[in-house]
């Protein structure tokens, strides 16, 4: 614009500031659009250069990882052997219970039944049990009643009464005993006079259909089942033994009638198996069982290694070549005074870590690559890694 006096009228101090805020908006869109080196470049000079001094003291992390335990096993199965097993069935006759001699007697002016209690311990071991008695007087009709259930009524021929079957036996029972009435004859008494009065029965013996055995499983290999399976040969006569009953840590695997003269397999599964004590029990309902050639496989998972990526663009991989810095591998082992041995994959290249130390280092200018590269750490032996990191400084 021309003054009146036609001189060129400097711009307002608004229309600078616009100016100038402009240009400062277009240099920070600019910034922010750079590469993220160019822009570190820009605003702090450039980070790939020695300092005054040619010393480097700019380091970065390229990678850095918390491992904990890396496991290793030499072997991918293991047999776990177990000693043979012999499981019979046997049964003894015992007395569970014997009552003193009393009397029943009933007719119109007497009625005099006998209640008596008795107790089976283990109802579910114990067969065939039967009432046994001697009836010396016998007049009327005898009636016995096992838990309100009449389970005799007859009128016996001899001083021995055939034994009498009771059934549907609870832990704890009653036997009422009574006699008929006389009907008309009121002047009668019917009677029996009891004596030798007995509970008798077969009584099975547990401990010798039972047997239970130990299988030990180290940590590592506790960790790592992938599969686990249990066999075992049984030598039986097939139509006279009942269901085989297997479990392991007290969780039931099998109940089934194994096939006798074969080798039987049972899977199993993996998360039953811990470290330490293993139980393995067999159990029979019925018969005799030789158990033989008993061993639970463990099929193991793939020796875990550890693997993970970092990378090198075009001036950090030119400044590593040229030494400018230097790329180097870090592990910080705990300090357990074991032996460390694992193998160490980096873009295909390998080296060997073997030592007790807690603290390992690796210069990797012989092992990096432009851009992407791999790095994998393969135990040989159990290691707790408490970090890895790759620096370049």
């Amino acid at each position: 614009m021309l003054s009146r006096k036609g001189q060129i009228k400097p711009p307002s101090g608004g229309a600078a500031a616009s100016v100038i805020g402009i240009i400062a908006i277009l240099l920070i869109f600019y910034i922010l659009f750079l590469p993220p080196e160019n822009r570190r470049e820009l605003l702090f000079g450039d980070d790939n250069k020695s300092s005054i001094d040619g010393d480097d003291t700019d380091g970065r992390t390229l990678l850095l990882a918390n491992i904990g335990k890396l496991d290793y096993q030499s072997e991918t199965s293991f047999d776990h052997t177990i000693p043979n097993v012999y499981l019979v069935e046997t049964k003894n006759a015992q007395v569970l219970d014997s009552f003193n001699p009393f009397i029943v007697r009933n007719g119109w002016f007497v009625n005099e039944p006998k209640t008596v209690l008795f107790t089976v311990p283990q109802p579910d071991l114990t067969s065939n049990i039967k009432l046994v008695l001697d009836a010396s007087v016998r007049t009327g009709i005898l009636n016995v009643a096992l838990n309100d259930k009449v389970v005799y009524e007859a009128r016996p021929t001899s001083v021995n009464v055939n034994p009498i079957d009771l059934r549907d036996v609870q832990r704890s029972n009653t036997l009422t005993f009574s006699t008929s009435g006389v009907g008309l004859a009121f002047w009668r008494v019917n009677e029996y006079d009891l004596s030798n009065v007995q509970i008798i029965g077969d009584t099975t013996d547990i401990e010798k259909q039972e047997s239970a055995n130990v299988i030990t499983l180290e940590p590592t290999e506790a960790r790592n089942v992938e599969k686990a399976s249990l066999t075992f040969f049984p030598i039986c006569t097939q139509q006279d033994v009942g269901a085989l009953t297997v479990l392991v840590n007290n969780a039931q695997v099998s109940q089934s009638t194994p096939d006798c003269q074969s080798v039987n397999r049972i899977e199993l599964d993996p998360t039953l198996l811990s470290a330490g004590r293993n139980t393995v029990l067999f159990k029979i309902s019925k018969g005799n069982y030789r158990i033989e050639q008993i061993k639970v496989k463990t099929e193991l998972k793939e020796a875990p290694s550890y693997i993970d990526y970092f990378q090198l663009n075009e001036t950090q991989f030119d400044d590593v070549i040229d030494k400018d810095k230097k790329l180097t591998l870090k592990i910080t082992f705990v300090d357990d005074k074991e032996q460390k041995r694992a193998e160490i994959n980096i873009n295909g290249k390998r080296d060997f870590i073997d030592q007790k130390t807690p603290t390992y280092e690796r210069d990797l200018i012989s092992f990096a690559v432009e851009d992407n590269n791999y790095l994998e750490l393969i135990p040989k032996t159990t290691l707790n890694i408490a970090k890895l990191e790759v620096v370049l400084e």
